[in-house]
C-alpha cells in the first residue's frame, strides 16, 4: 500500500521508457539506492522495485513528500498529479540537490534541535543572498568578535533604515525590533566590525506559499541556495520518521 511520507515495500528500479511526457514528475531528495541518486527525476507512474533495507524519498510536482521503503514493487507514486504545470518545481529542486557547488550530490543532514532556527540565520560574513520570513524570528550571525559592531538594516520599499550595536563577544543578534519583517519585502544589511564591512541582500518570503517544499523552491530561485538545501534536508529527515 502506498501512503504519503511512508511506504512499506523494497528497491531495484524498473524503467518505463514509454512514460508520457505529460505525466507528473517527482524528484529524489534522499536515497539509499545506488542507481537513483538525489536529484534524479522520476515519472510518477514509473515502476520501482525496492529491496529490503533500501529507501527513497521523493517530492511530487505539487510539493508533497513521499517515502518508500523496501521491500516494495509498484509505481513511484500512484496519486501524483498529471500535467507539466508543476514540473518547474521538480526541476528547481533537482538542480538544487545536484548543484556542483555543494560539493556532494547527497544531502548532508543537519543535526541538532535547532535545525529549523539555523535555516533562517543570516550569516553576515557569508557572501550571497539570504532569505527570511516574518514568522521565523530571524537572527544575524557572525563569528565572535572582540569589538562591538554596527549593523544597519535597510528596507527598500517603503524606505526605512535601522542601526543597532552588535556587542563584542556575541555571535548572534536579533532582527531589530524597530523594523518589522514584511512578506515579500527586500532588505540590505551592512555590518561594520573588526573584520571590516560586510553587506548582504535579504529577501523575505511571500505570504501564502502552499508548502514548505514551495518555500525551498522559492528560496533557491532567489539565490538562497544554502538555506534552501538546509530546509530540504530537514524535510527529508522528517519524512524518514
Amino acid at each position: 500500500m502506498i501512503a504519503r511520507f511512508r511506504i512499506t515495500g523494497a528497491i531495484v528500479l524498473a524503467l518505463l521508457l514509454c512514460a508520457p511526457a505529460w505525466a507528473g514528475q517527482l524528484v529524489v531528495i534522499a536515497s539509499t539506492h545506488a542507481d537513483l541518486e538525489p536529484g534524479s527525476v522520476v515519472p510518477a507512474g514509473q515502476t520501482l522495485r525496492l529491496e529490503s533495507g533500501q529507501s527513497i524519498t521523493l517530492v511530487s510536482n505539487d510539493g508533497r513528500v513521499y517515502r518508500l521503503t523496501g521491500p516494495y514493487r509498484g509505481p513511484a507514486v500512484a496519486d501524483a498529479p498529471a500535467g507539466a504545470s508543476g514540473n518547474a518545481l521538480v526541476e528547481t529542486l533537482s538542480n538544487l540537490v545536484k548543484d556542483a557547488t555543494s560539493g556532494v550530490r547527497t544531502l548532508a543532514v543537519f543535526r541538532g534541535a535547532g535545525a529549523r532556527d539555523a535555516v533562517w540565520l543570516i550569516r553576515m560574513h557569508s557572501p550571497g543572498t539570504h532569505c527570511t520570513t516574518p514568522e521565523a524570528d530571524p537572527r544575524f550571525f557572525r563569528s565572535r568578535s572582540s569589538g562591538d559592531g554596527r549593523l544597519t538594516v535597510s528596507r527598500r520599499h517603503p524606505p526605512e533604515e535601522v542601526t543597532s550595536t552588535w556587542p563584542a563577544g556575541q555571535s548572534r543578534l536579533a532582527w531589530p525590533s524597530a523594523m518589522a519583517v514584511t512578506y515579500a519585502a527586500a532588505y540590505t544589511a551592512e555590518l561594520r566590525d573588526a573584520r571590516g564591512t560586510a553587506v548582504v541582500n535579504i529577501h523575505a518570503l511571500p505570504q501564502g506559499l502552499p508548502s514548505e517544499i514551495h518555500r525551498v523552491a522559492w528560496m533557491a530561485q532567489r539565490g538562497c541556495a544554502r538555506q534552501a538545501r538546509l530546509l530540504l534536508e530537514i524535510i527529508a529527515r522528517e519524512a524518514s520518521g
